[in-house]
């Protein structure tokens, strides 16, 4: 049988300056691979413009959750499509679930608490006009309110 050699100073230091460099690596692409965008030097060259002119616009000259037909509108059927594990009532109302919200990933388990038919783009009213306001009653629906959304 042979006898071992017991490890050397010069063995030691070796197998530990590779460990120090090997957790140095790690540390640093760990470090590097976890910080992402943040978007604030965006958001901090968007310039705000000052609200549009309101005149003509009124909400009840749209048209709000259309009907299905049965007693489901367009808001319960996006609510049973977008959610899990939901519960209708009699009146097609969902009275439980769960949805995830498409903003911050929050889960919601309150059907009222559900924000579905303000995910359109900004009205004209909100945004920079390229041409004078358009006349209101050319504007469509917006999609929140029709069958075909996603």
């Amino acid at each position: 049988m042979s006898r071992s050699r017991p490890p050397t100073a010069a063995g030691v230091g070796a197998v530990v300056l590779l460990l120090l460099i090997a957790v140095g690596i790690w540390w640093i692409t760990r470090a590097e691979s976890t910080a992402g965008p943040t978007g604030s030097s965006d958001l901090d060259s968007l310039g705000v413009a000052p609200a549009g002119p309101m005149s003509g616009y009124s909400r009840d000259r749209f048209s709000h959750w259309a009907g299905t037909g049965d007693s489901c509108d367009t808001r319960e059927i996006v609510l049973q499509r977008q959610g899990t594990e939901v519960q209708r009532d009699a009146q097609c109302r969902a009275v439980s679930g769960k949805w995830v919200s498409p903003y911050d990933g929050v889960t919601i388990s309150k059907a009222g608490d559900v924000d579905i038919d303000h995910r359109v783009s900004a009205p004209a009213t909100e945004t920079k006009p390229k041409s004078p306001a358009p006349d209101v009653d050319s504007i469509p629906a917006t999609c929140g309110r029709c069958q075909l959304c996603d």
